[in-house]
């Protein structure tokens, strides 16, 4: 029976919450299939937004008005999209070198999924760096 995506987003997010604390315990929320490393690439669709407001924090007006808002977007977003991809592609060679290939699905599988509390995180602390929000 398969999980429903957002019981699988659910679990995994809590799994990269508890690999944050040091609990390995985290490793058993994801699921480290074929099929589970491609779906967590979900993860990388969700933090989207965020990294869109990311953008906004990081980018000046001056830089907005003189490339304009499009412009930027699409730089922005083929830079996000190829991180997504070549991370990976590096990493795997990487682990194949090691020894250690058969931990490359589950670590890629945790990387994807732990991305957004880290991104989630970003923002909170780039919106307080922004607008002096929090105390």
């Amino acid at each position: 029976m398969t999980v429903p995506a957002w019981v699988e987003v659910q679990l995994a997010v809590g799994g990269a919450l508890k690999l944050a604390r040091g609990d390995p315990s985290g490793l058993g929320f994801f699921d480290t299939s074929i099929d589970g490393v491609w779906r967590s690439f979900r993860a990388g669709v969700i933090c989207y937004p965020f990294f869109l407001i990311l953008l906004v924090f990081r980018v000046s007006a001056a830089h907005w008005a003189a490339s304009g808002m499009a412009h930027i977007v699409i730089v922005e977003t083929i830079g996000y999209v190829i991180s997504w991809v070549a991370f990976p592609l590096l990493v795997l060679p990487l682990t194949r070198y090691l020894g250690r290939e058969n931990r490359f699905i589950p670590f890629i599988v945790a990387y994807n999924w732990s991305q957004i509390p880290q991104t989630a995180l970003f923002v909170i602390v780039g919106a307080d760096a922004a607008t002096g929000l929090f105390p």
